[in-house]
């Protein structure tokens, strides 16, 4: 009997950990509640060649504000499946609010009244990179996260 228990119990981890409970439509859960800021030094790295001689072509106080622009932003993911991105721009306080949700394959939705964005999600220890689904029109494509304490 112990034995019966212990193969099925053998057959039930592999089964989640294999990816079928995806297949049959059983969401994965991300740890991504809590309060995330964007990490600057991987963000400024992941800027492509083209982006970034484009940047060269900024003045320095257009570059200075770009800076604080990206080390100002904090996303906070809550549990009830509501986010809210908020950033200083030129001095003043920017924030926007929505919802997300995970879908299949660590597909993190992102939804605001404005628009809808879709992102898959990799996670590292304290960190999460965002890689949008469709290409963005930022200066950056990926986006590095690491998680507050």
């Amino acid at each position: 009997m112990k034995k019966h228990i212990v193969c099925l119990s053998i057959l039930l981890f592999l089964f989640y950990s294999s990816g079928y409970s995806q297949d049959l439509g059983i969401k994965m859960e991300l740890p991504i509640s809590g309060v995330w800021r964007l990490n600057f030094d991987r963000q400024k790295s992941e800027i492509t060649l083209s982006r970034s001689e484009s940047l060269t072509a900024l003045a320095t106080e257009q570059e200075e504000s770009l800076d604080q622009t990206l080390l100002s932003r904090i996303y906070m993911f809550f549990e009830d499946g509501s986010f809210e991105l908020q950033w200083t721009s030129r001095g003043q306080f920017m924030a926007v609010k929505g919802t997300y949700s995970i879908e299949r394959d660590n597909l993190l939705r992102l939804a605001t009244k404005e628009s809808t964005l879709d992102y898959m999600v990799t996670m590292e220890e304290k960190s999460m990179m965002l890689n949008p689904v469709r290409k963005t029109e930022g200066i950056t494509d990926v986006l590095h996260l690491k998680k507050i304490e």
